[in-house]
């Protein structure tokens, strides 16, 4: 959990690299009906820190030998009214995610539910609320329809979480 004044310091970092997902989803031959809204590449350095070191904390429970605080990146995303992203499968954009930890930042926005597919679940209604989902589960964002929803994401390999591989 995050604390409001946690959640204005995350949604500062937008203005780190900034682009609209459509810009560069277009070029993957995803199109702006399915996809939109802007990100945010924030590195991991002395200001940054501390969140990698509480998503860290927060795995630590179920994944012991994590170093998530020792990723390079997270994402946050910005929507704004007519913005959404649809039906998806977050694995099936990077094979190696494992789970994706994530959360809302604010709650002065209308739209912009995060929901979940089998089981059907909403996460993250409430500013501060992290959550960690399988990278297989199927989810959305359903479009904003007022106010600006702010998110952050870390898409999270099995190196990262000490999962050590496995040959088959």
């Amino acid at each position: 959990m995050l604390t409001k004044k946690e959640c204005k310091k995350v949604i500062s970092y937008h203005s780190y690299d900034q682009v609209n997902i459509h810009d560069y989803a277009y070029r993957q031959g995803i199109h702006k009906k399915r996809i939109d809204y802007n990100v945010a590449v924030v590195p991991r350095d002395e200001e940054t820190q501390w969140f990698f070191d509480k998503v860290h904390e927060r795995l630590l429970p179920d994944y012991p030998n994590s170093r998530v605080n020792e990723m390079d990146i997270f994402y946050n995303f910005e929507y704004y009214p007519g913005m959404k992203f649809t039906r998806h499968i977050d694995k099936r954009r990077d094979c190696s995610w494992h789970v994706v930890v994530g959360g809302i930042l604010n709650e002065d926005f209308e739209g912009g539910r995060l929901l979940l597919y089998d089981p059907d679940s909403e996460e993250a209604t409430k500013a501060g609320d992290i959550y960690v989902m399988p990278a297989e589960q199927e989810h959305e964002v359903t479009e904003v329809t007022s106010g600006i929803r702010y998110s952050f994401v870390f898409f999270i390999s099995k190196k990262w979480l000490g999962i050590p591989k496995t040959i088959l």
